[in-house]
């Protein structure tokens, strides 16, 4: 069911915003989701941070390692991870 929902988001949004939405970016934003509350994400917890770092915070397994990688990021100006 999961898989049918993304792949009619992705036939959807594409044409209308063109990049951004494909089934991979759709499955990450789902990851994200699931991994950090949302008001993690309203208060800034992902400040500075862009898409392509978040995404790499989310492979990393180790709640801490990923704690410490996100705020080297930060500090850094969003230094590639």
């Amino acid at each position: 069911m999961e898989k049918q929902i993304v792949q009619s988001l992705t036939t959807q949004l594409v044409p209308r915003y063109r990049h951004g939405f494909s089934k991979r970016n759709l499955w990450n934003m789902i990851r994200l989701y699931e991994n950090y509350p949302v008001l993690q994400s309203l208060l800034g917890e992902f400040k500075r941070l862009r898409w392509t770092h978040i995404i790499s915070l989310l492979s990393i397994k180790d709640e801490l390692n990923a704690n410490s990688m996100q705020h080297y990021a930060r500090r850094n100006n969003g230094a590639h991870i």
